[in-house]
């Protein structure tokens, strides 16, 4: 049973829903929340064509927003959700804010622009407060950094370099890098504030696989793509995000 109510405010703030019986009456209160759309600095369009939105759902994509209450609570949108939320999350990691909103774990790969279990769920209780989490980290979290790359340094030793991002490469104040042998689960990582960074102690003739993301004290980037080197290096290894 659904009911569509047409005739919302934005001055409303609260609807209350009533069921009685000849035993009783139970109520229940609904809060209306509103979501402004995601103001990006990239093609919204050609993010949403690339991510495979359908026909259907394309409404939502403008030029330089999305804008998801033109398809919240369309059956037909529902499993083109995490591909919006992908390219609303812009390259950037917004799940602390999500944390402080009270969004619930099942739901906050979305707010990295990772796919989630539960779309329904996610999508009826969650996406506002996700969505105002994009809004807010559109102006202050950077994005991925560009150009990684990795140059021998020795034996045992390599030197990863990359280029600051293209999204508020101002509010960068770390990065993070993450490396370990491939296969295996625990990964070592450290933190700089250049654009550099020495990895000493490696094994020789072991594969490693590496990537960076870029921080704030509001949040971080998304990991760069995973790139692989095996030492000695003979070559220099490179990836890029867009």
């Amino acid at each position: 049973m659904e009911l569509t109510i047409k005739t919302v405010n934005k001055t409303d703030d609260l609807y209350y829903c009533h069921a009685r019986n000849a035993f009783g009456m139970y109520t229940h209160s609904i809060k209306v929340q509103f979501s402004q759309p995601v103001k990006l600095n990239v093609d919204v369009s050609e993010c949403c064509r690339v991510s495979n939105v359908s026909d259907s759902c394309m409404d939502a994509c403008a030029f330089d927003e999305l804008n998801f209450d033109t398809v919240m609570n369309r059956k037909e949108c529902i499993p083109d959700f995490s591909k919006l939320m992908k390219c609303a999350a812009d390259g950037s990691d917004h799940r602390s804010c999500c944390s402080q909103n009270k969004v619930p774990r099942a739901c906050l790969d979305w707010c990295r622009g990772e796919p989630v279990p539960h779309l329904h769920l996610c999508e009826l209780r969650w996406a506002p407060n996700i969505i105002s989490c994009f809004n807010e980290g559109q102006e202050l979290l950077p994005g991925p950094p560009l150009l990684v790359s990795v140059a021998s340094d020795g034996p045992t030793s390599a030197l990863v370099t990359w280029q600051p991002p293209t999204k508020n490469p101002e509010f960068v104040e770390l990065y993070r890098v993450f490396w370990r042998p491939k296969g295996q689960r625990a990964a070592m990582k450290n933190d700089t504030a250049k654009t550099e960074l020495l990895i000493t102690e490696l094994s020789e003739g072991s594969t490693y696989e590496i990537a960076v993301k870029a921080g704030n004290h509001k949040g971080t980037s998304v990991l760069t793509p995973t790139i692989f080197f095996e030492l000695p290096l003979t070559s220099v290894t490179w990836a890029t995000t867009r």
